[in-house]
């Protein structure tokens, strides 16, 4: 395990005796709570105070205080300190330019820097070349990262904070395997969830095509065994290629957000590092049913008190996020353009 560093406004802050970090696959901004003991020093930071964590040298988050809540119920007589990183304000903000359309077949990674720059943050591209839509519409009280994720979304784009105060725009992982965790080895304790609450036998897709023509396409899950049929009507035209494609795409989508792992591991780090999501890890817990499975790591809780140092991992399929195929143009206000992307 290695060093943890928590600064407050540059310096580095000493009194404080718990901590918890969360980052998510799926969350703009991680945040964080640790309690500070009343000191002269903790009774200094406040609300707005800007917050650096560090496993070693790696950052894990770099944003802001919140708010905070000092309690005096208790012979600790502690300090609460909760807070986020810095690109929560895009959750929390609107945008506020003149500028509400981008149009003429744009870089996403253009028009996100330049919503983002009056908050003085840097997008990273991960990419590779840069996925382009034809419009994308600011509608009014839409927070910034509505309006990027109505784009972003569609071309199966993931935002995520870098640790150090940039916004990183990357997709999941293509890795079809990675290191063995172990039932007995490697997790303090693990448990398994498979969920077929929103399976069904039989999908049936009603859709419209361009020439108004009604039609039908259809597809099953092999899983379920019983007769659970689910209807669905398109709220936009398709041809019946893309109708099959979508059908095809909503039976998998659901058999893979059925499963969930969730696992106890002992420090913050894997391997000399600190686990982050958008990884693939093989489980393999014979009692679990799980035998050398590849899974996708989303979500990390990293725990420091009296206690020791744990962290919470959760694991889900890789084609838990295969993005929507079908891209359209609605009340989204999105035109993507057919860039070979997201599909």
């Amino acid at each position: 395990m290695g060093e943890i560093i928590i600064k407050v406004n540059g310096y580095i802050f000493r009194d404080w005796n718990e901590l918890t970090v969360r980052k998510e696959l799926e969350a703009i901004a991680g945040n964080f709570e640790f309690n500070a003991v009343q000191t002269s020093k903790a009774l200094t930071i406040g609300a707005g105070d800007k917050v650096e964590i560090f496993i070693d040298n790696t950052p894990l988050i770099h944003g802001y205080i919140d708010y905070i809540a000092p309690d005096l119920r208790s012979n600790d007589r502690s300090i609460q300190v909760v807070g986020r990183d810095n690109t929560c304000d895009l959750i929390d903000c609107t945008h506020s330019g003149s500028k509400r359309e981008f149009t003429g077949n744009q870089s996403i990674i253009a028009i996100i820097s330049e919503l983002v720059k009056p908050f003085g943050i840097e997008v990273v591209n991960q990419l590779g070349e840069s996925p382009r839509i034809k419009t994308l519409k600011i509608d009014p009280g839409e927070t910034l990262f509505e309006s990027i994720e109505k784009a972003t979304r569609q071309l199966g784009i993931i935002l995520q904070p870098s640790g150090d105060g940039k916004l990183l725009l990357t997709k999941i992982t293509k890795d079809k395997k990675g290191p063995l965790l172990r039932e007995g080895y490697d997790f303090l304790d693990c448990f398994a969830t498979y969920n077929d609450e929103e399976r069904f036998s039989d999908y049936i897709l009603k859709a419209q095509d361009k020439d108004n023509k009604y039609f039908v396409a259809k597809a099953k899950d092999p899983g379920i065994k019983r007769y659970r049929p689910l209807e669905i009507v398109s709220d936009i035209q398709l041809e019946k290629p893309e109708a099959q494609k979508k059908i095809n795409w909503e039976v998998n989508i659901r058999a893979a957000r059925a499963l969930d792992v969730s696992a106890t591991v002992l420090g913050w780090t894997y391997d000399g590092k600190p686990w982050l999501p958008n990884k693939i890890y093989n489980i393999n817990s014979p009692r679990l049913a799980l035998y050398d499975i590849p899974l996708l790591l989303r979500s990390i809780d990293y725990y420091f008190d009296s206690g020791g140092t744990t962290t919470n991992l959760s694991f889900t399929r890789q084609d838990a996020y295969a993005p929507d195929p079908i891209k359209k143009e609605g009340k989204s206000g999105v035109d993507v353009t057919k860039f070979g992307y997201g599909i």
